[in-house]
């Protein structure tokens, strides 16, 4: 064989070796907007609450309720401060844990912007990252906050928890499989607010001893539900409120015989229930009951602004710049 020939059958051989020995390439881990945003939250949260505004916002039975709990001017404000505008997200989730910490994911757009932007506003600046993940670690109005765009359409904001944002980043790299979160954690709602864990009420009261062995709630808003009235169709808020645990079969009419009660009280009275009353529905599900009554948006909205005053502000004071910003 030639000398030529011989090079080019060597050649030829340890290409067909090396390629044969060469590990296929790594299949890239799934961006973090695949995830469902409570999949990203660790499942010890105290409440997790979920909101989807473009459905909130486009509804003229559930704009009320967004608007009493984060006014418009409001909304403007913040959205020209971090560059985050209500109208821009499609997805929130708040998730808060007793020890005062609370995690924000918010689907939006150029998340990696806006992280970038908040190093103007930090003081100091802790952490300044570009990569595996664009993040900053600072304070801002004295608290110390960790944004980290998980995606380029996937804001995680943070107060407090670090070891958890680190495990969070370390599985986002490297996958694995989790357990299925409960079913109280899943909801098509527009809004939905979860408290994973047992109300603890004490067993000498009626309604203690009805929900001694509930382990979960979850209540959740559904906009623009038509009910019958005097006119043709009316516009309502379905409230429906999932109770986990093992319930009591016959509770049905000890829930109605409950809120009939409330009904009648100031409370009651400030959020609608009586007008509510009549659509209200039971059912017994696998793992729980399940309570359904449809209310006036506009009388709800109120009720939501007069009995959660002082939550509603310090949501309002926490985000509000510091003058030293």
């Amino acid at each position: 064989m030639r000398a030529p020939m011989r090079v080019l059958v060597l050649w030829f051989g340890l290409s067909l070796a090396c390629g044969a020995s060469a590990p296929p390439p790594a299949e890239a881990p799934p961006r973090a907007d695949t995830y469902a945003l409570v999949d990203l939250v660790p499942s010890d949260a105290r409440e997790v609450l979920v909101l989807r505004p473009p459905e909130l916002l486009a509804s003229e039975t559930t704009r009320p309720l967004v608007d009493a709990i984060a006014p418009p001017a409001w909304r403007r404000s913040l959205g020209d401060r971090t560059g985050v505008y209500a109208e821009d997200v499609s997805e929130l989730l708040l998730a808060r844990w007793e020890d005062g910490a609370w995690w924000a994911l918010v689907r939006v757009p150029r998340a990696t912007d806006v992280v970038r932007a908040a190093t103007a506003r930090m003081a100091p600046v802790e952490v300044e990252s570009e990569a595996p993940f664009v993040r900053r670690i600072g304070y801002l109005a004295e608290e110390r906050y960790e944004l980290v765009a998980l995606s380029p359409e996937l804001l995680l904001v943070a107060r407090g928890r670090p070891e958890g944002v680190i495990a969070l980043v370390q599985a986002l790299q490297h996958p694995r499989a989790t357990a299925e979160p409960r079913p109280l954690l899943r909801s098509e709602g527009a809004a939905w607010l979860a408290l994973p864990q047992p109300l603890g009420l004490p067993l000498d009261t009626p309604v203690g001893l009805l929900l001694a062995e509930q382990t979960g709630l979850r209540i959740e808003a559904l906009p623009s539900t038509r009910v019958p009235s005097s006119a043709p169709t009316e516009e309502r808020v379905r409230i429906t409120l999932w109770l986990e645990g093992e319930l009591p079969e016959g509770a049905d009419e000890n829930f109605r015989a409950l809120l009939g009660s409330l009904s009648a009280t100031d409370l009651g009275r400030v959020l609608g229930l009586p007008e509510a009353l009549p659509t209200l529905a039971i059912a017994h599900r696998p793992g729980g009951i399940e309570l359904k009554a449809d209310f006036h948006p506009a009388t709800l909205a109120r009720g939501v602004r007069l009995l959660f005053r002082a939550e509603i502000a310090e949501i309002v004071d926490e985000t509000e710049p510091s003058p030293a910003l």
